[in-house]
């Protein structure tokens, strides 16, 4: 096109190519992960979807580099269309959510055919995004001397590069999803602008007699099993970098980062020290080898530096970059300049570059879809690097030719790998939590008592369980959720069933371990349960002794799908919908804590229908502000219950959430049976867990408290910042705003009125000195007329109730401790009585039945049944003093004073030192006994009556001899 006037070349710099290119290079990396949280948030973010982003990307891109050369005169229209394609996907993306889910694609295939729509909108801007490198480079080489790739190929990854840490970083958090998206086709559109009337018309393309050159097979087949193992090593790395850091999408943001950066200093290296394909290799194996040997190092290192880091803005991150930036730097350097290494001398550049990156793209596909269906599934991670050291060393040898001496070469160096592979790497690092990596004393400590009874693998993720002392926990990429011996998750289900207005349909989201949904599925006449990950499906029979053995309950339906796509597709009516996916921590989760899943979520619900969702705090003061200012912009009303001092679970609906389901009893009986017996926890009290029907009002200061949405993560962003877990400002709200009417008109279902239950019960769901079991404390006394007689009361009830549901030795021996406190000594015998008939060897028992015939004044009862607790337990020093008490009392001073001196471990208090006296004085050493008898006197704090005995004993006058 000719312009009707020139413009002044003043306006432009002299060759504007290489500052376009490097805006081109900012939007090219960008799309891809924007198009890839675009498609995650419509259809999910399970296997399927990643996979189909990743791989349309790598294809169309390669599809697109090998056409680029038919395309020479139209760079200028490639960049207005790829600017397009994302204009069209945001504009367009409300239309495309009724496409998916309620037209004849959602009905007739699901989630293949949904996928199979993303592909077809993928395609076109992932081949428009692959013909930009090589036209830029037979652009650039047009006006300059050489073939110009290089430049070209280290300026645009340098763009990517930067693009892919900022955009995760700041732009994200700046502008949201569709923001950065419309700003980058911004960027786009400027760059087509420039071309076209800045840049002018390119120069004619290189003449055909200018043949491109023929590549040796042996360079491609090099190439190809490069470019395959540097797939792998890429995916590895993810993984990794999850393990160590968090499995957040910082951490991957990190790795893609410093791969790009790899490629665009490796490039013009390659270019300056005229670097060959085979010294690349032998590098990248020295690399390999390098990062076999300094995982351990570099987790050890971290693990002393975080904390000081952490007290610095910004130094944090940088730590993990720097930890990383050591382990990857020698394999992303040299994976990054094989294709620049092979195009040292070019003649028709557009051409040839467009050919080996599609040759590379291809391969690197193939790389991914080997890691993930074999590799991963069925390799260690130590074993899997190892493949990837193969491959590469098999692409020197092959670059190289199969002579001898190369071979003996490889196989020298496979020794090698395998041998530091086999000495120095510790598969174990793993499977620990990521936080424990946090702090040097915890990372030492969890080491020397961690080990792993099972791992199941799938194509993208890994769980485990793993067992730190004697506790099994959780694990699942590099995040460990919650143990598995824990009361909390089967109450989590169970009080969120109390509060459903019916028990016939319940929705559960993230299966886990089925320990929540095991107990939702026999409370309730149906229940579907949806798990994301494949592994954890295919091995629930593995945690049968945690779950009820929920994989064979025909009550419940377990769908293979991610939350959202599933929530947004089953077109069904429920009566409770109980999310319980892994924290928001996990950048996968995140997004079930939008408004967007809320609204979806409602049209789920009946009318009257009940949400439940959980929050700890692991995501800080203001996350849990954000959830809650999220909540309630879905949900007229939320009640908000405690599980530990930190872990609460948030019902809500558009009708009161109230207490409802008195019967459950009957429907569950195992879990009644398990939470009595092995965790001494009434289900019947549960409802007092409430903490207030009025959960909404605890948001503080609501106004500055951001919305959290699919396009706005607001609490992804609030939680990346996070550098200390804890709630203290949460704490304080709720110490300072619950109140007894915010409970009372919410248990209505529960009969009379008894506030001291409260206190009872957070006693045993926390401890005496919580700060929650303080409030209600409080709260209880100041509104009783007789706090102490409610107290007492509620305390008998809540143990008379425990021996009720579930009479084991453990519930009558806690009842009847109870009933020894409160001086109700008759039937504190009887409960202990009980427990030995349960379990004749039942510690300790036999030795409260004596304290209460002590206190009785039934001192040969007591003693007798003191002598049965040491047949029992022989080290018990207490029971041996017990016996010394009740000689004395029956007046055989001599037997009294050996039993009250025999025990290893002295009784100092007042009340033994008079019974020491005591002895000694039956047996005529009165000084010694006056002397003990003056001490008590003297001491402070002593026992009142203690010090009246001792008193009365010194005014007795002496015996007449």
């Amino acid at each position: 096109m000719t312009l009707p006037f020139p413009l002044p070349s003043r306006l432009w710099p002299r060759n504007p190519l290489p500052c376009l290119l490097l805006l081109s290079g900012f939007a090219g990396i960008s799309y891809e992960v924007l198009y890839g949280r675009l498609l995650g948030n419509l259809i999910g973010d399970q296997f399927a979807v990643s996979a189909a982003v990743l791989i349309t990307f790598l294809l169309g891109s390669g599809l697109g580099s090998a056409c680029a050369h038919r395309l020479w005169r139209w760079l200028w229209l490639i960049e207005a269309g790829i600017g397009a394609c994302g204009l069209a996907f945001v504009l367009c993306y409300g239309g495309l959510q009724t496409l998916l889910y309620s037209g004849q694609i959602s009905a007739a295939s699901g989630l293949g055919a949904q996928v199979g729509v993303g592909v077809v909108l993928l395609l076109l801007p992932a081949f428009l995004v692959g013909c930009s490198v090589p036209l830029f480079a037979g652009y650039l080489a047009t006006e300059a001397d050489d073939s110009g790739f290089a430049q070209v190929y280290s300026i645009y990854n340098l763009g990517a590069g930067v693009t892919a840490v900022a955009l995760e970083f700041a732009v994200l958090r700046w502008f949201g999803i569709s923001g950065a998206m419309l700003g980058f086709v911004g960027i786009n559109f400027g760059v087509a602008v420039w071309l076209r009337l800045g840049y002018g018309e390119p120069r004619p393309a290189p003449v055909a007699a200018a043949e491109s050159r023929a590549f040796p097979v042996r360079e491609v087949a090099a190439l190809v099993l490069a470019s395959v193992a540097s797939a792998i090593f890429q995916l590895f790395m993810v993984k990794l970098a999850e393990f160590m850091f968090g499995p957040f999408r910082e951490t991957f943001a990190l790795v893609l980062g410093i791969v790009l950066f790899g490629i665009a200093l490796g490039t013009p290296l390659v270019k300056r020290f005229r670097v060959g394909f085979a010294t690349l290799m032998l590098g990248n194996l020295a690399g390999l080898a390098l990062l076999l040997a300094a995982v351990e190092p570099a987790v050890t290192a971290y693990s002393l530096l975080y904390q000081g880091a952490s007290e610095i803005p910004g130094a944090a991150t940088a730590l993990k970059a720097l930890l990383l930036l050591a382990l990857m730097a020698l394999p992303a350097l040299s994976f990054g300049a094989t294709v620049p290494a092979l195009l040292i001398r070019s003649t028709q550049v557009a051409k040839e570059s467009g050919y080996l990156l599609c040759v590379a793209a291809l391969a690197n596909s193939a790389g991914f879809l080997l890691m993930v269906f074999a590799l991963h599934p069925y390799l260690d991670y130590g074993v899997q690097l190892l493949v990837v050291a193969g491959l590469s060393g098999a692409a020197w040898l092959v670059y190289r030719g199969l002579g001898v001496k190369e071979i003996e070469f490889a196989v020298a160096g496979a020794a090698l790998l395998l041998a530091v592979q086999r000495w120095v790497w510790d598969e174990r690092l793993l499977y620990m939590n990521y936080v424990t990596f946090q702090s040097h004393a915890e990372f030492t400590k969890t080491r020397a008592s961690f080990k792993i009874t099972d791992r199941f693998k799938g194509h993208q993720d890994i769980f485990s369980i793993t067992w730190i002392g004697n506790k099994p926990y959780f694990f699942i990429n590099g995040y460990v959720s919650f143990p598995l011996n824990s009361s909390s998750e089967q109450i989590v289900g169970l009080m969120a069933a109390m509060f459903s207005p019916r028990t016939d349909e319940a929705l559960v989201l993230g299966l886990g371990s089925g320990a929540t949904a095991s107990v939702v599925g026999m409370v309730f006449d149906h229940t579907d349960a949806v798990e994301i990950n494949p592994a954890v499906r295919a091995n629930l029979g593995k945690l049968k002794r945690w779950n009820h053995d929920i994989a064979h309950n025909p009550k419940v339906n377990i769908v293979l799908d991610d939350a959202i796509h599933y929530v947004r597709g089953v077109g069904k009516a429920y009566s409770l919908v109980l999310n319980t996916v892994t924290s928001p921590l996990y950048f996968s989760s995140a997004k079930l804590y939008t408004l967007d899943f809320y609204r979806a979520v409602k049209t789920q619900l009946r009318p009257d229908g009940v949400y439940a969702t959980w929050v700890d705090s692991r995501i800080g003061d203001a996350g849990i502000n954000i959830i809650l200012k999220t909540l309630g912009a879905a949900f007229k009303h939320c009640s908000i219950f405690y599980v530990k001092a930190t872990y609460f679970l948030i019902l809500c609906g558009d009708e009161p959430v109230v207490f409802r389901q008195t019967g459950l009893a009957s429907k569950a009986p195992e879990v009644w049976r398990e939470l009595g017996g092995q965790y001494l926890t009434v289900p019947d009290w549960i409802p007092y867990n409430l903490l207030s029907g009025r959960a909404l009002s605890l948001v503080e200061n609501p106004e500055s408290v951001p919305v959290n949405t699919l396009d706005f993560p607001a609490l992804e962003f609030e939680i990346a910042r996070l550098k200390h877990k804890g709630i203290p400002r949460f704490k304080a709200v709720l110490e300072s705003r619950v109140q007894l009417e915010h409970v009372r008109d919410y248990l209505t279902a529960l009969g009379e009125w008894k506030p001291a239950r409260l206190v009872v019960e957070a006693e045993q769901r926390l401890d005496k000195e919580a700060y929650l079991t303080r409030r209600w404390s409080a709260l209880v006394r100041a509104a009783a007329q007789d706090y102490l007689r409610d107290y007492s009361g509620a305390n008998l009830d809540y143990w008379q109730a425990l021996v009720g549901q579930t009479p084991t030795a453990k519930a009558h021996h806690k009842y009847g401790y109870r009933l020894l406190e409160n001086g109700r000594y008759q039937e504190a015998i009887d409960q202990f009585r009980q427990a030995l008939a349960l379990d004749g060897r039942y510690d300790n028992a036999y030795f409260n039945i004596g304290s209460a015939y002590e206190a009785m004044g039934r001192h040969a009862d007591a003693l007798e049944n003191y002598q049965r607790e040491l047949a029992v337990d022989a080290s018990d020093q207490e029971a041996i003093y017990r016996m010394g008490r009740s000689y004395v009392e029956l007046g055989d001073y001599e037997k009294g004073w050996f039993y009250l001196t025999l025990p290893k471990r002295s009784f100092d208090g007042t009340k033994a030192v008079l019974y020491r006296a005591r002895a000694l004085e039956g047996l005529g050493r009165r000084d010694e006994a006056m002397a003990l008898y003056r001490e008590i006197i003297q001491t402070r704090h002593a026992d009142p009556a203690v010090v009246e005995e001792a008193r009365r004993r010194l005014a007795e006058p002496v015996a007449a001899k």
